[in-house]
């Protein structure tokens, strides 16, 4: 299976995240400052986790989802999934899938009054605002800052797959620098400023 694709809306996890053993805070640390580097330093990004920051658990979790949270403000803070996907570019039920995650971390709530169901904002941390207005939006890639880093959204339909760039990398290919980095990421940050640009 693959575990970026997530699976129909449900009651229940899926069968990824029932494999392994519940995030721990020093295991999500690391995530954050080995994989993603979003933060200056390892110490902000335990503060950040020990804070009860919302936003930096969902980057080390499920980064997918924050794109699905951007479509439902982009569509006014209520909506239908079948009205978000239709925006993003997505299946319906990749979007349910999100929603019932952002749910579970408290970000969204049901509209129980309304049929067909819609989705409703029930929090906005000032972390998804600074994502929301510096969103970059070119074909099927959106990026967006989140700290020292940009953070990319590549909608495919059926899943949404998220890169994570050091900005300090972006930055350097706008300035039209030469950037030493691995291919693979080298790649990514291209593709990044090619959207800041948007000039595919």
């Amino acid at each position: 299976m693959n575990p970026r694709r997530p699976t129909p809306s449900g009651p229940e996890p899926d069968p990824f995240d029932l494999a392994r053993a519940p995030p721990h805070l020093p295991e999500l640390s690391r995530v954050l400052c080995e994989l993603i580097r979003v933060y200056t330093s390892c110490g902000d990004a335990v503060q950040a986790l020990s804070s009860g920051d919302v936003v930096a658990r969902i980057v080390a979790e499920r980064p997918w989802v924050i794109y699905v949270l951007l479509g439902l403000l982009d569509s006014g803070g209520v909506a239908t999934a079948s009205d978000v996907a239709s925006l993003l570019g997505l299946n319906t039920y990749v979007v349910k899938r999100g929603m019932w995650w952002l749910k579970k971390y408290g970000l969204v709530e049901i509209d129980e009054d309304s049929t067909p169901q819609r989705y409703r904002v029930k929090s906005l941390p000032p972390t998804v605002e600074r994502l929301r207005s510096s969103k970059r939006v070119c074909g099927n890639t959106t990026v967006a800052e989140y700290g020292d880093a940009y953070i990319a959204f590549v909608s495919r339909r059926d899943e949404v797959v998220t890169h994570v760039v050091p900005r300090a990398l972006v930055e350097a290919l706008l300035r039209g620098e030469g950037a030493k980095a691995p291919p693979r990421l080298l790649a990514v940050a291209r593709r990044v400023v090619d959207t800041i640009m948007c000039r595919r």
